[in-house]
């Protein structure tokens, strides 16, 4: 998440560069991002000295992110409970609520935090894989079983997130879905840029799936792609 929140601050730097003109919902996005990602890189000290005693959801969001680096979960959970309670209907606020659960080793809490989340914002993919990662970290039969489609889904969503492919594998793993395992792991590597390991998952899910499924050629490709990029070298 802090890679995408990146890209969305470099967008918006690269349009004010530009002169481009930048409505008051693109300033408000661009304002939350980089509370969130100063939040989560800069020292906890530094971000509530500057969020001070701020009743907004900016400095709400800052304090209830430095707390949570503090490890102090309590007032960590304090400042995002008055952030959701003000904010029923943000999908982003309930999953900074889950995240800091989740990471806070409270996943039941975690995972009905990101259910409401997925229940505002159904369409993105990268809060439904923070629910899949909550149910893994319950680790029990129905939990995995509905991270295994809860990850998919997300999958089919954002093909491109090395995160959700490692949990995704993790899932099919736990479903004794071997090579399935192996191909989310393949397609991670390639994403990663790591051609070499990519082709040995890639291949070991090619030996393992039905010849001729959707599975297989996915594997099959990646694996001649591989093997052509690795020989050009």
């Amino acid at each position: 998440t802090r890679d995408r929140i990146r890209a969305v601050m470099a967008y918006a730097e690269a349009a004010n560069a530009q002169h481009t003109p930048a409505s008051a919902e693109a300033r408000h996005w661009f304002r939350r991002a980089r509370t969130k990602l100063s939040a989560f890189l800069r020292n906890p000290s530094w971000t509530l000295r500057r969020a001070g005693d701020g009743d907004d959801a900016f400095a709400l969001t800052a304090r209830a992110i430095a707390y949570h680096r503090l490890a102090d979960k309590t007032r960590a959970l304090a400042e995002v409970e008055r952030l959701v309670s003000r904010h029923p209907k943000d999908a982003y606020y309930a999953e900074l609520k889950a995240q800091i659960l989740l990471e806070s080793r409270e996943p039941a809490r975690a995972a009905a935090a990101y259910r409401r989340a997925v229940a505002l914002a159904p369409d993105e993919p990268l809060i439904r894989a923070g629910l899949g990662r909550a149910l893994l970290a319950l680790g029990t039969a129905r939990a995995n079983q509905e991270a295994l489609s809860v990850l998919s889904r997300a999958a089919a969503q954002d093909h491109a997130d090395p995160s959700l492919l490692r949990d995704l594998s993790v899932a099919y793993s736990r479903a004794g879905q071997n090579a399935m395992a192996s191909l989310a792991t393949a397609e991670r590597y390639a994403l990663l840029g790591k051609p070499r390991d990519a082709l040995l998952h890639a291949k070991r899910a090619r030996d393992g799936l039905p010849e001729g499924s959707g599975a297989w050629r996915r594997a099959d490709d990646l694996a001649r792609m591989l093997e052509r990029r690795l020989s050009d070298r």
